[in-house]
């Protein structure tokens, strides 16, 4: 059981920007063992912060200068932090107020109570999904008959030992050492009270009992609220509207409290946490829902958008029932036709496989291929020219891939300049020069690394302007790319700094596990099993030849991504992909790399969409791609495509009978022409019935199927594995 709790606080101190490192503790004294290993992953996983600020229980046997002095093995975790980092240790009593705050090394951390409460509940809220959120399809009808855009429920973030432990000590300064009863509005706040007595307990306060009375609905049947040494604690409110009804049950209102609270206007009732934005004091916050409306009077209503009636005292709703989406040309990405016209046959574009923290990508991408193709120097001069500043002397290569453009740069200077690799920034001095910094990334994902370097550029060079080149960016979505944008750009000096990218494109974050690492374990489960007398030995070592190339990492896939009904049916794509220029895919040879990174861009765009036309898989609302995707787009290397592409929930259709029926006719078609190019994708559809990445209703799945003869021999062998797997 984890019982530390950790979250970075940034904040303005005195004009500077300060990072804070803050580990909360659940057990006191500190569990040094854990402390070690969380600790260490923070140190690791992100950049260094400027403090560690360390919570925990006031524990009058053992001090915190006790802990450390008694501990060697918290001594040598502390030690392991860099000594720029200060640390700090501070302990609260039993009505959440400090004890003692000791500086252990450095400047003691002067981040308050208040602050710390609500940045660290807020994030907790937020990060476990406090906020349930409509759609363009749907919006919420919540127990008090009135519709909003966006509900709280604070049981979702009462998941972890150590979070509930925290929430319980940011609400111990509402609880009162003579309380003795807590009355709840629903029970997911039992747990909480439990936290609160854990405390308590410790400091030799007595314990609360708990009863909770049920919500709206509840609070009429359940008679007296006892007000005599109470508290009343709300879960969640955006109105006030529930702690009304409770003062109406003559209890007073300095002991109702609301533990979450976003509304309009502030609560005129305690509360733990006020959940609204703030730039300085609550970053992670939110703002108020667009409206609440009474029922008969909601534009949402109006607007064709489905109210859900949420019911209980923990905010049920109902299993949403899936919907099929089709899709279109205008779902691509903007601009993706031109970008493919470009990346198309470059080779560039593969897909990585392999484990650890040194495998390829599954979205890998070349850049010495591109720094090959036609049109990519040309429009990396270009980029050379305006990111470039003419002060430039010191260039930092991001990685080793990066070396290549850092090479290009240089021959576009007229002067000499420094090369730093990344990993040589923290042994630097303090350089107190003017003059600009360039840093030269080959190709970014998420951004991070960046966003790592612009913070040890603070150390090493603090008075320099900084650009950033970039040759190839993959991102989630263009709110992604905007804020990676808004946080490297963002200085103090005068002007912010340059981020310039020569290729940019849409595609999904690494999910872990891929088509492909779900295909391995497939074949390698089967290879243990043994092959089957009756099975063809020509699909037998087809499917050794193809085990021992998903088993090296260290070649991504580029032209052999998907498997093949026979070596004489290749998955080709025919003229006029909707997706691509008019000119490919004659105008030269493209591979299959090109047509699966174009599917997951267009699929990425659906699934980031704000629009009603959304992929998305929740508790409120799930898209699947409709099975007529699979007629409509009939070349089969578009339909492996989309196979690998999709994510299990999009095709999951064992859910909807209708969309499963339609699905198992499609590709019963599909396997029935196995030897002609039209059924090019048997042997796909079959692995991804076999990985149960597609899913069917059981009687459809036995349609599909269903003995053929005359199949090529490894469409025959998955047929008969997929009997054997799905059906045992």
């Amino acid at each position: 059981m984890r019982s530390i709790l950790t979250s970075k606080i940034r904040r303005d101190v005195g004009g500077t920007s300060v990072e804070t490192l803050v580990l909360y503790s659940a057990s006191a004294p500190l569990d040094a063992q854990e402390f070690e290993t969380v600790l260490n992953a923070e140190l690791e996983r992100d950049i260094w912060p400027d403090e560690i600020l360390i919570l925990q229980q006031y524990d009058g046997k053992m001090p915190v200068a006790t802990q450390i002095s008694s501990n060697r093995r918290l001594q040598v975790s502390l030690d392991r932090a860099h000594s720029r980092i200060s640390v700090t240790f501070s302990t609260f009593g039993p009505d959440g107020g400090e004890v003692e705050r000791h500086a252990h090394r450095g400047a003691r951390c002067c981040l308050t109570y208040d602050e710390l409460r609500r940045r660290m509940m807020t994030e907790v809220f937020v990060r476990r999904g406090g906020f349930v959120r409509s759609t363009p399809a749907y919006h919420f009808a919540n127990p008090s008959k009135r519709h909003t855009d966006r509900f709280m429920r604070l049981a979702n973030a009462l998941v972890r030992s150590a979070e509930m432990s925290f929430i319980g000590f940011c609400c111990m300064p509402y609880i009162p050492e003579s309380t003795r009863t807590c009355y709840v509005d629903t029970p997911a706040l039992l747990g909480l009270v439990g936290a609160v007595n854990d405390h308590r307990s410790a400091s030799g306060w007595g314990r609360v009992s708990a009863d909770c009375f049920g919500s709206y609905e509840g609070l009429k049947s359940y008679g007296t609220l006892s007000s005599r040494d109470a508290v009343v604690l709300i879960s969640a409110s955006s109105s006030g509207g529930l702690a009304r009804e409770v003062e109406k049950k003559g209890f007073p209102a300095d002991q109702i409290v609301h533990v979450t609270y976003l509304g309009k206007h502030p609560s005129s009732y305690p509360v733990v946490c006020d959940l609204a934005y703030d730039q300085k004091e609550n970053p992670e916050g939110e703002t108020p829902a667009v409206g609440d409306w009474r029922e008969g009077h909601c534009p949402l209503c109006t607007g064709q958008s489905v109210a859900i009636n949420l019911s209980g005292d923990q905010f049920e709703i109902p299993t949403p029932l899936p919907a099929p989406l089709m899709i279109v040309q205008t779902d691509a990405p903007k601009d993706l036709d031109l970008l493919m016209g470009r990346l198309a046959g470059t080779g560039a574009l593969s897909v990585g496989l392999g484990i650890g923290s040194e495998r390829l990508k599954p979205m890998f991408v070349r850049p010495d291929s591109l720094m090959a193709s036609a049109p990519y120097p040309e429009r990396l001069d270009y980029a050379i020219s305006r990111a470039v500043p003419a002060s430039v002397k010191v260039i930092v290569q991001l990685d080793e891939p990066s070396a290549m453009l850092v090479e290009r740069v240089r021959t576009k200077l007229v002067t000499d300049v420094r090369v730093i690799r990344r990993t040589e920034l923290d042994g630097l001095d303090p350089d107190m020069t003017t003059d600009a910094v360039l840093i030269v990334a080959a190709v970014i994902e998420s951004g991070r690394s960046l966003q790592d370097v612009s913070r040890e550029l603070r150390s090493a060079f603090p008075n320099a302007p900084q650009s950033y080149l970039v040759g190839f960016a993959k991102t989630a979505s263009y709110s992604r790319d905007q804020g990676l944008k808004n946080s490297l750009i963002k200085t103090a000096a005068v002007a912010p700094h340059e981020l310039v990218k020569v290729e940019t494109m849409i595609l999904p974050p690494d999910p872990g596990v891929t088509a492909w690492s779900s295909e391995l374990e497939f074949w390698q489960r089967l290879q243990a099993e043994g092959a089957h007398g009756h099975t063809p030995k020509s699909a037998v070592e087809e499917v050794a030849r193809r085990v021992e190339r998903l088993k090296n990492a260290a070649e991504p896939l580029t032209d052999d991504l998907f498997v093949q009904n026979s070596e004489a049916l290749a998955l080709k794509l025919e003229h006029g992909f909707v997706f691509w220029p008019e000119d490919l895919p004659t105008a030269r040879p493209h591979t299959q790399a090109d047509v699966f990174f174009t599917m997951s861009s267009v699929l990425q765009n659906l699934r980031q969409s704000e629009t009603k036309r959304v992929l998305r898989a929740s508790s409120i609302q799930h898209t699947l791609l409709a099975a007529g995707n699979f007629g409509r787009f009939n070349d089969s290397i578009i339909q492996a495509s989309l196979l690998r592409a999709a994510f299990p929930s999009e095709i999951n259709y064992a859910a909807d009978r209708t969309s499963s029926n339609e699905m198992g006719r499609i590709a019963r078609r599909i396997i029935e022409n196995a030897e002609r190019p039209r059924g090019g994708a048997a042997a796909e559809i079959l692995l991804a019935l076999a990985t149960e990445r597609l899913k069917l209703c059981p009687e459809d799945r036995a349609f599909v199927l269903k003995p053929l003869d005359g199949m090529p021999p490894i469409v025959a062998f998955l047929m008969d594995a997929c009997r054997k797997a799905l059906t045992s």
